[in-house]
């Protein structure tokens, strides 16, 4: 085969016909070809992009909810979440002075067992922070007055639970004034200490974290965060920080299911509350705790079987496309070529002797050295009476040749019908054919 056949060959558009034409039950055309190559690379295109999804889990699809969790489950800190904290001048300038206050911190634990409620608190480690404290957010971290800042040591520590529940377990800082009967330092005067904390603010320095669901590996983006409130010496203040837990759930199955969990805590809102009690000791606490609010995300990646699935219906879509397209261009390419392949006259048909090509058409086997009959050619069968007919055919360029022409004469209907039609019409009689002219040309 040349390369033009085999060009031809990869032509899916080709037009079915009932007779086959160089021995193939379709007629193929460049045009077709072409489109067929073009069918087969944007099928290839969106197999390996839709693979790439599968690949890198890519393009999620998510759900994401917010419920209230009643009995909220422990969580347990580790040290990816970072807290500190210290007061601050009129001005935000940060300060640590143990002459002024100094800091303790407890892990509050509310317990009711057999109607018998029992609180108790554990001491908690409180240091200033330096250089090594930070193994997270470091460039956020370094450019804060590290040194003038508490940090509190909360790993391993284990938040549960809500108010009026079994068991509710959360951190409180207390901030008290120094006074010189509970502390070795020398402290400031009443009047001093009232002048450091008159209009100054408690900041707050965290991490926090949100939701990232195109990232497949680090689906949560820790960042830095900075809360603050005014404070006053004379009254007494409370600032609770409620912290909620992200769930998520990642399907990272290339065919089924496979769940894998992650829990993260992250930053939700603040509260403060304040009354006129006698703030002679301490003047603020603030309290972490976790929230009954709970974020559940779950991520699902595209399967093997979605693929298929996405693939087929694309394949189909451009099939009709193609199809359509081709059929426009092809239809008249192939109607051209039985106009000229078949020759079709009213009056004549031409006989090719040199010929050796066989036609199939509708079960008909038609050989080009046949004579091929008129336009309208009606037999009949009455009586004692047969209708002969005359065929004025040809050869073509060659009209001398006409004698060697052999007129069917004196045929029988049934004779004509059976080498025709292959014994197809058989007993059957007054048949009229109508409009069966075959010019065989170019064969």
């Amino acid at each position: 085969m040349s390369f033009k056949e085999y060009f031809l060959f990869l032509d899916l558009f080709g037009n079915h016909v009932q007779f086959t034409i160089n021995n193939k039950n379709t007629f193929n055309t460049y045009f077709g070809s072409i489109m067929s190559i073009l069918y087969i690379i944007f099928i290839f295109i969106f197999t390996f992009y839709f693979s790439l999804q599968l690949i890198n889990h890519s393009k999620p699809t998510i759900l994401g909810t917010t419920y209230f969790d009643k009995y909220p489950q422990p969580f347990l800190i580790n040290d990816n979440f970072i807290f500190t904290f210290s007061l601050q001048f009129p001005n935000y300038t940060n300060y640590i002075d143990e002459s002024v206050y100094n800091i303790k911190a407890y892990l509050t634990t509310i317990e009711t067992i057999n109607g018998q409620t029992n609180q108790t608190y554990s001491p908690i480690n409180i240091y200033r922070c330096s250089n090594f404290t930070f193994n997270i957010l470091e460039d956020y971290f370094m450019t804060l007055p590290i040194y003038d800042l508490y940090c509190i040591d909360l790993n391993g520590i284990e938040f549960q639970g809500e108010y009026k529940r079994n068991k509710w377990v959360y951190v409180q800082i207390f901030f008290n004034k120094c006074e010189n009967s509970t502390s070795d330092i020398v402290c400031k005067s009443k009047a001093e200490i009232e002048k450091y904390l008159e209009g100054g603010y408690a900041g707050i320095f965290m991490s926090d974290n949100l939701f990232q669901p195109n990232n497949f590996k680090h689906p949560l983006q820790t960042y830095g965060k900075n809360i603050f409130s005014s404070l006053n010496g004379k009254y007494y203040f409370e600032y609770w920080v409620y912290l909620k837990t992200i769930v998520i759930k990642s399907d990272n199955g290339w065919i089924f299911d496979k769940i894998e969990t992650k829990n993260f805590l992250s930053f939700e809102q603040s509260l403060i509350t304040s009354d006129s009690r006698n703030a002679s000791s301490t003047f603020l606490n603030i309290i972490l705790r976790e929230s009954s609010t709970r974020e559940m995300y779950e991520r699902s990646y595209i399967k093997l079987q979605e693929i298929c699935a996405n693939v087929g219906g694309i394949s189909k879509a451009l099939l009709f496309i193609f199809q359509y397209l081709v059929n426009l261009f092809s239809n008249l390419l192939y109607k051209n070529y039985l106009l000229q392949f078949f020759n079709l006259d009213n009056n004549v048909c031409e006989v090719k002797k040199n010929s050796k090509k066989m036609i199939k058409l509708n079960n008909i086997k038609i050989h080009p050295k046949s004579i091929l009959i008129k336009n309208k050619l009606n037999i009949f069968n009455n009586k004692k009476e047969e209708n002969y007919y005359d065929n004025n055919c040809y050869r073509e360029n060659n009209e001398k040749d006409l004698s060697n022409v052999s007129l069917f004469k004196k045929k029988k209907s049934q004779d004509l019908n059976q080498f025709f039609f292959n014994n197809n019409n058989d007993n059957k009689k007054n048949k009229n054919l109508d409009n069966l002219i075959f010019n065989i040309n170019n064969s």
